[in-house]
């Protein structure tokens, strides 16, 4: 993983991976988590529930993949690695479900549970969801949250999310 360069795109990000590199330098894991969801969620849930509502669209056919995973499996993983049988090599490790999930289908998902309101008939164009978001006032602002790609028309970095 270390092949790809980190372009972190927010002061968090660029916080984090600058911590990183003390952990890397003692030869630590360091375990990259992509959106994770469940339960205690300040950040993800929040952050899609806020672009929903600035956005109240179809984001360019829902096609665009997250690299997602569970709470509780982030936490096994974590204590597996801190104190499991199997010794494993220092390093940065991206963690993630193994299948990643359409923004479409999570957003229909959460909205099904009640977590989020109901999905719109209506789909935009990606270059209509940007200058909805750039035009609408909220939190997510370029650089501050990790959907900061969506208000910048970049791709998010592994690093940068």
């Amino acid at each position: 993983m270390d092949e790809i360069p980190a372009e972190p795109v927010s002061a968090v990000s660029r916080t984090r991976l600058a911590g990183e590199a003390y952990a890397r330098e003692a030869g630590a894991v360091v375990l990259r988590p992509g959106l994770v969801l469940g339960a205690g969620d300040r950040w993800t849930v929040p952050g899609l529930r806020e672009l929903v509502e600035r956005v109240p669209a179809g984001w360019d056919g829902g096609r665009a993949l997250l690299s997602m995973v569970d709470v509780g499996d982030l936490a096994r993983l974590i204590a597996a690695v801190a104190t499991g049988p199997r010794w494993v090599p220092p390093g940065v490790y991206h963690v993630g479900h193994p299948d990643p999930v359409r923004v479409g289908d999570l957003l229909a998902e959460l909205a099904r549970h009640g977590v989020l309101p109901p999905r719109p008939a209506a789909d935009w164009p990606w270059s209509t969801c940007l200058e909805r978001l750039r035009s609408t006032p909220g939190r997510c602002r370029n650089g501050s949250s990790p959907w900061s790609a969506a208000t910048t028309g970049t791709a998010p970095t592994r690093s940068g999310n």
